[in-house]
């Protein structure tokens, strides 16, 4: 008596079970989204399942397996594999419904009936001529993206087919082929190999994804560059445009920040650091050193004639009272009131004492002089370093910087 509920398994001469075997052979029709921060991959595909029941006999098969189709009570009245979606959330199984087809395959030989009943009929064995379960589904299968490469990275996704527990002792799947029938260009990945394996009692169809640049680096790279060069720029303002110098940088921070908040929250959230976590780090410590480097620089330079930026015109910084009187004559005439560097009172009481009569005052006066003076060259030589570390080795990191981080990861993505 047949049963449905039991696999077509075989007994050898030593009475061990012999496995019933059912080809697997998946047709991705397309892909529908490919989501890293769900960790889903959700696509169509045409699955077939073929196997041999030797319980089963066929009457005239003709030679298109198309015309060998099975009707909805033979469907329900023979045993179907139980195989399920297993990387999917509910574990989804396969279904034999109205949208499923079972076809014969014509390929072994047939004897003709011997019954009178049964006048000129072929008859095919079960065990020669294999029966093929075909159906369409839509499913979401989990995949778990590695983001440490990103935007360099390539994603494997796999659909990963298995029979249900009490059925693996009598049932194994073996791989077949694999078909893509959709776009080979996606939104946002392009599709770069496919394959199918046996991976122990489980098939899996495994889809590599390779991720398309121009996205990203229109997004993010570009105007992070920018905004560094521009930040970079300020290396070359005159020394009384502080000011400018510490604005340009510090806006350029928060810039580069709000792209840094917004461009994680799109990824998904993970322990380790990505790639594009580094350039936006790198990024974001150029500005900041610049905003020190100046600060430092700015510190080391002599208060005595020195000049500021006055609504975008250098001036000197003298004592207060001619400050004040120039600041009146500026509102009268609008001209310019400093032609001339005035002495400040300090440096005129300094340069008395050093010519006192008081052998003492003298002594103090000449050593503060020297002292200040070993401090103004050592001041002038740091701020020639300074402005050489700023001028050439800061643009030089920035560039030696992208050149390796687009190399390697351009590496990585081949």
């Amino acid at each position: 008596t047949y049963k449905k509920e039991f696999a077509p398994v075989k007994v050898d001469d030593n009475g061990n079970i012999v496995k019933t075997v059912v080809n697997v052979d998946v047709d991705l029709l397309t892909i529908l989204k490919v989501s890293e921060v769900e960790s889903l991959f959700s696509c169509q595909l045409r699955l077939f399942l073929t196997w041999k029941d030797q319980r089963l006999e066929y009457n005239n098969l003709k030679m298109e397996s198309n015309q060998n189709a099975l009707s909805s009570e033979e469907k329900e009245a023979i045993w179907i594999p139980r195989v399920i979606f297993e990387n999917t959330e509910l574990r989804n199984g396969i279904i034999n419904d109205e949208k499923s087809s079972v076809t014969i395959e014509s390929v072994g030989d047939f004897q003709v009936a011997k019954d009178d009943t049964l006048d000129n009929t072929m008859i095919f064995k079960g065990s020669e001529n294999p029966v093929t379960l075909a159906r369409a589904y839509k499913m979401n299968f989990i995949c778990n993206f590695s983001m440490a490469w990103y935007p360099f990275d390539t994603q494997l996704c796999s659909m990963d087919l298995g029979m249900e527990e009490n059925d693996k002792i009598f049932v194994d799947l073996l791989s077949g082929n694999i078909g893509y029938e959709g776009p080979v260009d996606l939104a946002l990945y392009y599709i770069k190999r496919k394959s199918i394996k046996n991976e122990g009692t489980t098939v899996r169809a495994e889809i590599t994804l390779g991720r398309r640049l121009l996205s990203t680096v229109l997004t993010v790279y570009v105007p992070t560059f920018l905004l560094n060069v521009i930040a970079l720029a300020t290396n070359y303002f005159k020394d009384f445009f502080f000011e400018a110098v510490v604005t340009v940088n510090l806006t350029a921070m928060l810039v580069l920040t709000t792209m840094f908040i917004s461009v994680s929250s799109s990824l998904p959230t993970t322990s380790y650091v990505k790639m594009v976590d580094i350039w936006l780090i790198f990024n974001l410590f150029l500005p900041f050193l610049e905003v020190l480097l100046h600060t430092y620089m700015d510190s080391l330079r002599d208060e005595d004639g020195r000049e500021i930026n006055h609504h975008g015109k250098p001036r000197t910084v003298g004592d207060g009272e001619d400050d004040e009187e120039n600041n009146i004559d500026d509102a009268k005439t609008g001209k310019e009131a400093w032609s001339k560097s005035p002495s400040p009172s300090h440096m005129k009481t300094r340069n008395v004492h050093l010519v006192s009569r008081n052998e003492r005052t003298q002594v103090e006066a000449l050593r503060d002089h020297y002292n200040n003076l070993q401090a103004r060259t050592e001041n002038a030589k740091q701020l020639r370093n300074l402005k050489f570390f700023s001028y050439y080795v800061v643009p030089t990191m920035l560039t030696v910087f992208t050149f390796f981080y687009f190399g390697i990861g351009l590496a990585h993505a081949e």
